[in-house]
């Protein structure tokens, strides 16, 4: 689930709503993850597939907010469409003044964070090491940060530590195919985050 909450993050993009169906349920009895490879999980229980307005299949549905929708992706990731179709960028820190240095996310300790991806001036990006287990790597000796990409611009900020329960995950820039996402799919409907959740319709 924290590797949903890190992807929910990456939703910034207040979208504009337009006609077009887009969720199909397929009997789900609770919220449960499709395996890495896109198909139902292992307990045999089904997901909620998101079709784009064009009815082609984009992924799996994790949750909605009023910004848009988070999906599972074929290969795996954790990944968010406005509503109007568009990825929305994410936050991304860097070590350096002006978007130098090191780019990280920044989580969380003692969690584990797989899957993890977000925009950055219309790019995916995401860990640049992971583990055995497909864990993103943090870098402890990352303790601070100069500038933020967010709203499709760099900020800079004096000198700024991270918290104690904090970690640096480096980031590298992947494809939309590396991710297992397409850059941009057909505007979508809006849906209420209760009808994912609360079982079979």
């Amino acid at each position: 689930m924290d590797a949903v909450q890190s992807f929910r993050r990456s939703i910034v993009k207040v979208a504009t709503l337009v006609p077009a169906i887009v969720l199909i349920a397929l009997g789900f009895a609770a919220c449960q993850m499709p395996d890495a490879t896109g198909g139902p999980n292992s307990t045999g229980e089904k997901a909620i597939k998101l079709m784009d307005g064009n009815g082609n299949f984009v992924g799996y549905v994790i949750g909605t907010s009023t910004g848009g929708v988070g999906i599972h992706t074929s290969k795996g990731y954790f990944f968010g469409y406005g509503w109007d179709g568009v990825p929305g960028d994410g936050l991304v820190y860097f070590a350096g003044a002006d978007g130098t240095g090191t780019k990280f996310y920044k989580a969380s300790s003692g969690y584990e964070i797989v899957g993890f991806a977000t925009m950055m001036g219309g790019l995916p990006y995401v860990a640049a090491t992971v583990d055995e287990l497909g864990g993103a790597v943090s870098n402890p000796g990352i303790t601070s940060y100069r500038s933020e990409y967010w709203g499709g611009a760099i900020h800079n900020y004096s000198l700024q530590s991270l918290g104690t329960c904090d970690i640096a995950i480096p980031l590298k820039q992947a494809t939309f195919a590396d991710i297992g996402a397409p850059s941009s799919i057909a505007p979508l409907k809006e849906a209420h985050a209760d009808s994912i959740c609360r079982g079979s319709p």
